[in-house]
């Protein structure tokens, strides 16, 4: 995935251009990447942090999982609550 997608796909998460640019420079080139990367893999990326990094996994986590719920969530950029598209 080129940078501009991936930092896109990381926008819809809460996560702004300069840590989308930072995990992408880290080698996190895709969503399967944060998936598959650890805790403390993501939250040695300058900017990410531990709490970022739960938040970063529980949001693609559900995507991964096949929610059936049909509700797809969001984390809110100014809080960083989890929010629905509604």
């Amino acid at each position: 995935m080129d940078r501009d997608s991936f930092r896109k796909n990381l926008l819809v998460a809460g996560i702004g251009s300069k840590r989308a640019d930072a995990l992408y420079s880290a080698g996190f080139h895709s969503e399967e990447d944060i998936r598959s990367a650890s805790l403390e893999e993501l939250s040695s990326v300058k900017g990410i942090g531990e709490k970022l990094a739960r938040r970063l996994k529980e949001a693609f986590k559900k995507e991964d999982e096949g929610d059936k719920s049909g509700i797809k969530l969001y984390i809110c950029p100014n809080c960083g609550a989890f929010v629905s598209e509604d």
